[in-house]
């Protein structure tokens, strides 16, 4: 039996127009793992390293951003100075996987929100993530390329405000994650096709 350390757990309430689910933060069989919404979600390790991920040269140059880890990447994402996390995250149980961003709070605990959730889709080390640094710079989108026809949710441009997160398939599509401060989600924007 194996000894499970409590480090750290907090529960928030669910609130659905929020995306924030009740967690907890623990560490079992030298692997560390959160708990969101009772579906236990897996922090990526050296055995995960395949695809994508073992082509570092690769995704940082695609991307163009040095980062720690193709699933793993830090900075203030809702603009509150203080420094979030984003991860790739695995479940080996239901053999799917998620984008998580966990929301630093002033008190040290975070909030969990689960962006994306994939199974059955090509394994989450197809893909890397990377940061998207604010810029005065507009970035033309997916839609306002032409790729597809807009819908009123679709933004033509794009202002980087606060750190954001490239969510990329190298040699096909990219994705940016960012804050929406007028409905305190995250939207997620195709950037190319």
């Amino acid at each position: 039996m194996h000894k499970t350390d409590y480090r750290l757990c907090l529960i928030i309430s669910y609130v659905a127009s929020l995306h924030i689910f009740c967690y907890a933060i623990y560490a079992a069989e030298n692997r560390q793992y959160v708990v969101v919404q009772g579906i236990k979600w897996r922090f990526p390790d050296k055995s995960d390293i395949a695809g994508a991920w073992e082509k570092k040269e690769e995704w940082k140059y695609i991307l163009g951003h040095i980062s720690v880890a193709p699933y793993h990447v830090r900075g203030d994402f809702n603009g509150d100075n203080l420094q979030d996390d984003c991860w790739i995250m695995l479940n080996d149980d239901d053999n799917k996987w998620g984008l998580f961003v966990l929301l630093q709070k002033k008190s040290m605990d975070h909030y969990v929100f689960k962006v994306l959730e994939y199974s059955n889709i090509h394994s989450a080390q197809y893909y890397v993530i990377s940061i998207a640094k604010p810029s005065k710079n507009a970035i033309i989108t997916a839609c306002g390329k032409g790729y597809y026809e807009c819908s009123p949710s679709d933004p033509k441009k794009l202002t980087i405000k606060n750190d954001s997160i490239y969510f990329c398939l190298p040699e096909s599509a990219c994705q940016i994650i960012t804050w929406n401060d007028d409905r305190n989600v995250f939207d997620l924007i195709q950037i190319s096709d």
